[in-house]
This record gives structure tokens, C-alpha cells and sequence, in this order.
């Protein structure tokens, strides 16, 4: 009975939180507290942090980015994958011909992930033809591999990681059998 009391407590805190950030998720909140009859705080939302306490207990959750939509383009060639093509969780590319695309400049992702710590994490399609990819200015591409290529029809994986010298370091994923 205990442990069902407990995870009720946490289903309401959960919707709690999914109402604040409904209800503030566009706005410029300095701080939002939410409190229960037993606790106080156990709720707060900032701008790029959002705050859970349970007790003695605290997490602290940074600015997360999840989903977002496809980014459809079609260039050939040698490109640059702008900060708004990052705007969305999957960048769709299909192409007539092999595709070179450097990563946008650190400087340029600052409203994507601003702060040193933040992070988020996004993908590439190659539909049609291979992207072999590239780092941008202050942003630095690492993979397991010397292989920075995705092949056609294959999805990679790009977690993106803001610095202390504000430089973005990028770790791709490739799929097996890229």
C-alpha cells in the first residue's frame, strides 16, 4: 500500500510537470514552484532546467531536447547543415549524386543548446545517396571509427555535447552494417 501511495505521488508529479510545461513551455519563466500539502518545492521549472525533489532526494534535469519533426532538403554536393536544420529531430536527405555536409559552427547552435553541459541528440538519413560528414567551426565531429560516411538508405546518429570553451563536441553514431 506504501509503494502505491508513493508511485501515485509520482503519476500526479509527472502530470504536474506535463501541465507546467504546457501551460509555461513557450513563456520566459524565471522560476515556477509547485507545492504539495506534505513538501514544499517539489516542482521547480527554469528556463533550461527542470527541478524534482522527493524529500531528501533532488534531481536536477538540464535542457533536454527530444523529438522536433523531419528537415527535408535535397542538396548535392558540398553543403552546410544550418542551426535550423537542427530545429527538428531527423534531418531526411536525399540526394542525386554523394553529398559532403559540414555541421553548423558551435556558434550558430547557441539557442539549440546554449549552456556548457547541455546536449541533445539528432539524426541523419542518407535516403538516396552517401553523406560524408564533416565538423563545422568549434564544432568537433568523433566517431568510433575513421568513418564519417553514412551510406544510402542508413541513419546515423549525432549527439551533440556544449563545452566549457564553448566548443560542441559531436559524437556520431553509424548503424551496423553502414
Amino acid at each position: 500500500m506504501e509503494n502505491a501511495k508513493k508511485f501515485g505521488g509520482i503519476g500526479l508529479g509527472l502530470g504536474a510537470i506535463i501541465g507546467v510545461i504546457m501551460t509555461f513551455g513557450n513563456a520566459s519563466v524565471a522560476s515556477v514552484d509547485i507545492f504539495r500539502k506534505d513538501a514544499s518545492n517539489v516542482v521547480r521549472v527554469f528556463p533550461t532546467t527542470l527541478e524534482l525533489n522527493f524529500g531528501t532526494s533532488k534531481v536536477s534535469l538540464g535542457l533536454t531536447t527530444l523529438g522536433g519533426g523531419t528537415f527535408a532538403t535535397t542538396s548535392a554536393g558540398t553543403v552546410t547543415y544550418l542551426a535550423s536544420s537542427f530545429n527538428k529531430g531527423v534531418i531526411e536527405h536525399t540526394a542525386s549524386s554523394a553529398v559532403t555536409a559540414s555541421l553548423s559552427a558551435s556558434s550558430t547552435l547557441s539557442e539549440q543548446i546554449p549552456n556548457s553541459g547541455d546536449s541533445m541528440t539528432r539524426y541523419i538519413h542518407a535516403i538516396t545517396s552517401n553523406i560524408t560528414l564533416a565538423g563545422g567551426t568549434g564544432t568537433d565531429l568523433n566517431t568510433a571509427s575513421s568513418t564519417k560516411v553514412i551510406l544510402a538508405g542508413k541513419t546515423a546518429r549525432l549527439d551533440f555535447i556544449r563545452k566549457a570553451d564553448t566548443d560542441i563536441e559531436v559524437l556520431l553514431t553509424l548503424p551496423s552494417g553502414n
